[in-house]
Parts: structure tokens; C-alpha cells; sequence
């Protein structure tokens, strides 16, 4: 592992507290172990994993047949394995997300407990669940959304566990919807609190840049100058902006960042209402600039350094921003000189040229697991509801709801990403990625017959 700009940029949280458990584990680890770069990759390694034994386990368990254990080879899924050693945050949490699909889906296999001892097991499973998913809502700071419906299934597991009498569809559902109503109440007050926890007060004007690239896009479609006279740079003026969305319309940094931006997010005020107000004024022009931004996002293709990249130092590329070089003098002087680059020996060099370019080839874009998802919504939901007619046991139909979350899950993601992201980058829909692979398995245990349940 080398000093990379994601890692740098973690550092920064450590040092800053921007983002709770980014701050609290690296900051813990930094004192205890020293500065070192390899510690969220160990991190990333053991949540991979640790999902998928329970991912396997759970088959098997479902199943009796060893043919499980094939789903080992998902160790080497292009869409993840070569993204462990990235210290993006939203490849943490979306391992997070997978962790705790895996556990939840592991559960489904569990008998009724009979004994104290059993039900002590049974809530110390599910506090670690709860553990897991506290951990991946503070990892991101849109964590919120994609959280959510995972509470739908927790939710649903709360009512079923209060006894097996038949309440019906609609006392189920008013159970359920209030549980989970409360749940989300708990979410809200948690993200809301977190600035205040953190003690660092104002986080909501990370999004500021956002609602000024959504200016750019209603302005320019529109035909209207609808950004605020403050936010332009000295010089600027709306045809330079015109011309700058015509050649890279999906691309954030060329507007507000870097020393050749045309605008200044923190020079207007008022600009989340000026954002709502353009969008009342002009919802068709919000909704084209937001269809040409999700088509790019789910046809973007997967980055990875290449050879030559990580060999290189990192601050060439990124002398227009300041900022980024006074960080990179800082982080680099804390760690080990070894850790600053890497150094590939022939036989290495062989080894990640070969694994980039097959990872390259055949992990598919985003927008196939949005299909997946989309897919797997419409055939579980089908299911469920003759489940629910026919009255089949707790696991298979258990299976069949988280299913339904997990896909909902990964639309979700997708959903506010391309409502509220800066840039068509493969790694804000990496969430999407591991809760639709583990709510496909989920759809297809739930799809077989039943068998009998090992307690």
C-alpha cells in the first residue's frame, strides 16, 4: 500500500472529523499502531469475507449440499476484489452493507430459540447486525437512504418475533409500518446528531457545490441565467459557463473546483433556495440535465491506477489545487517513506497489469445492477404475494422480504446518487453493487421449496 489521494483524504478525516468512524478508527489506530496505509484495507478484507463465509454458510445451511461452497469463487468478483485496497469510504460501506446482508440472511436459517441461552445468542446475533449497520450510517454521509430499507426488513423481523399469532395482512402491515416509522426516526435523529457528536457544527454546506452544478445544468438547458452573481468567478460570465457544460456537462470539476473554476460555491447565499426555486420554475430542463447525468453514471466504467500511476508520485496532476497539495505535504511527512509509493518488481508488475485489465474487461457497469434490482423487485414481490396467500414458513418467506430491501437497497443508492452526486463516479454506486449480488442469492433461496429449518 502506498500514500494515495483517497488515503490522504481519510487522513484529513481523521485529523478533521468529518465523518464519525473514518475519525474515531483511524484516529485510534494512528495513535496505538502508528501511521501506517494498509489499515482500511485490512478492514475491507475482513468484511468481504466475513459476508461472504455467511453468505455461504447460509446457503449451505439452506441447502445441505456442498455445492455452496462455490460461491467461494466470489472472492475474486471483479466488481470488488480489486477495490479492497481503495480507501474510498464508499467501498467501506458498501462492504458494510454486504456484512450485514449476509448475517441478516444467515439468520433466516436459524431455528426458534427454546432455551434462555438460545435467546441470548439469538439477540447478541442481532445486536452485532445493528452494530454493523450503525458503523456503515456513519461511514457515508448519505448513508441515510441506502440504510433505510435494510430498517424496513429489521422492522419486519421485530413483528414476527413477537409470537406467531395471526394478526392479518393489515394488522402485519400497521405493525410494520410503525416499527419501522420509528426506526427511521432513530435514523434521522443519529445523522442529525452526528455534526453535534463530532463537534463540528455547519457539515451541511458539503453539498453546496451540488446544488450549484444543478444551477449550471437548469441554466444552460433552460436557456436562462439562473446562477447568482456571486457565485461567479472574476471574468467569468454565463457563455464561458455554456461552453464549459457543452464539453464535460457530467463533470463537477470543471465548475467549482481546482484553479481553473468558473464559480465559487461559497460566494452566493440563499443557494439551496434559489436550487428549489430553479427547479419549480424549470422542472423539464432539471429532469433532462439529470437524465444525462444518470445515463453517464450507469455507463461508467470502473477505474483502477494503473502500474505506472501507483508508481508515480501522487501529487503530479493535482498542482492547480492548493489545498490538496498542503495535504499531501502534511500526510506524506507522517508516514513511513516506504509506504509513500509503490515500487513493482517484474513479477508483480506482471501479476496487477493482468488482474487490472481482466477486472476492466469483465466487470459489468451500474446499470446492470440496477436491472438485477429493478428485475428482482418485480419477480419477488410476485412471489411474496403468493407466499403470503398460501401461508409457507417463516424462513422461505424471510427470505423473500429481505430480498425485496436489499433490492430496494440498491435502487435506493443509485436513486440519490443521481439526485445528489458530483460526479458519474463508479465508486458512490458501489453500495448498489454487493446489496444486489447478496439480494440475488437472497431471491433465489427464497424461490426454492422449503425444507426443514436447523435450529
Amino acid at each position: 500500500m502506498a500514500v494515495t489521494l483517497p488515503g490522504s483524504v481519510n487522513w484529513q478525516y481523521a485529523n478533521h472529523g468529518q465523518v464519525l468512524f473514518i475519525s474515531f478508527i483511524l484516529r485510534v489506530l494512528y495513535e496505538v499502531f502508528g501511521y501506517h496505509t494498509w489499515y482500511i484495507l485490512l478492514l475491507n478484507l475482513v468484511l468481504w469475507h466475513a459476508g461472504l463465509a455467511a453468505i455461504v454458510l447460509a446457503v449451505y445451511r439452506t441447502t445441505s449440499s456442498r455445492h455452496a461452497l462455490w460461491l467461494l469463487v466470489m472472492t475474486f468478483w471483479p466488481g470488488v476484489w480489486c477495490y479492497l485496497p481503495l480507501y474510498w469510504k464508499d467501498f467501506t460501506f458498501g462492504l458494510f452493507l454486504w456484512l450485514a446482508s449476509g448475517m441478516c440472511l444467515l439468520a433466516t436459517t436459524f431455528g426458534p430459540a427454546q432455551s434462555t441461552r438460545g435467546k441470548v445468542r439469538h439477540r447478541a446475533f442481532w445486536a452485532v447486525v445493528a452494530v454493523v449497520l450503525f458503523c456503515g450510517l456513519y461511514w457515508r454521509h448519505n448513508a441515510i437512504v441506502t440504510v433505510t430499507p435494510l430498517c424496513l426488513y429489521l422492522a419486519h423481523k421485530m413483528v414476527m418475533a413477537k409470537g406467531n399469532r395471526a394478526f392479518g395482512t393489515s394488522g402485519y402491515l400497521a405493525r410494520v409500518g410503525l416499527v419501522f416509522s420509528a426506526l427511521c426516526v432513530c435514523l434521522v435523529v443519529l445523522v442529525v446528531e452526528h455534526a453535534a457528536l463530532l463537534g463540528k457544527p455547519g457539515q451541511q454546506g458539503k453539498t453546496r457545490h451540488i446544488f450549484l452544478y444543478d444551477l449550471v445544468g437548469i441554466s444552460v438547458i433552460s436557456g436562462h441565467d439562473l446562477i447568482p452573481d456571486a457565485a461567479y468567478r472574476p471574468g467569468v460570465t454565463f457563455a464561458d459557463v455554456r461552453r464549459r457544460y457543452a464539453a464535460s456537462a457530467t463533470n463537477i470539476d470543471h465548475f467549482v473546483y481546482g484553479n481553473h473554476r468558473l464559480l465559487d460555491e461559497n460566494g452566493p447565499d440563499r443557494l439551496v433556495e434559489e436550487w428549489a426555486r430553479s427547479i419549480r420554475r424549470y422542472p423539464m430542463a432539471y429532469l433532462r440535465h439529470k437524465v444525462r447525468f444518470a445515463k453517464s453514471l450507469l455507463l461508467t466504467r470502473p477505474w483502477l491506477p494503473t502500474a505506472r500511476e501507483l508508481e508515480a508520485d501522487m501529487r503530479v496532476g493535482w498542482t492547480d489545487r492548493t489545498w490538496f497539495m498542503a495535504l499531501m505535504h502534511d500526510v506524506m511527512a507522517r508516514f513511513p517513506l516506504s509506504e509513500h509509493k509503490i515500487t513493482f518488481t517484474p513479477t508483480r508488475l506482471a501479476i496487477y497489469t493482468r488482474a487490472r485489465a481482466w477486472t476492466l474487461a469483465t466487470n459489468p457497469p451500474p446499470v446492470w445492477y440496477l436491472a438485477v434490482s429493478v428485475a428482482g423487485l418485480v419477480v419477488g414481490m410476485t412471489r411474496l404475494a403468493r407466499e403470503v396467500q398460501k401461508n409457507t414458513s417463516a424462513p422461505k418467506r424471510d427470505r423473500l422480504v429481505l430480498s425485496q430491501c436489499l433490492f430496494l437497497t440498491a435502487v435506493s443508492t443509485v436513486t440519490i446518487i443521481i439526485a445528489f452526486a458530483p460526479h458519474t463516479n463508479y465508486r458512490y454506486v458501489f453500495p448498489a453493487v454487493t446489496t444486489s449480488i447478496a439480494a440475488t442469492i437472497a431471491l433465489a433461496l427464497g424461490l426454492r421449496s422449503p425444507r426443514r429449518n436447523q435450529a
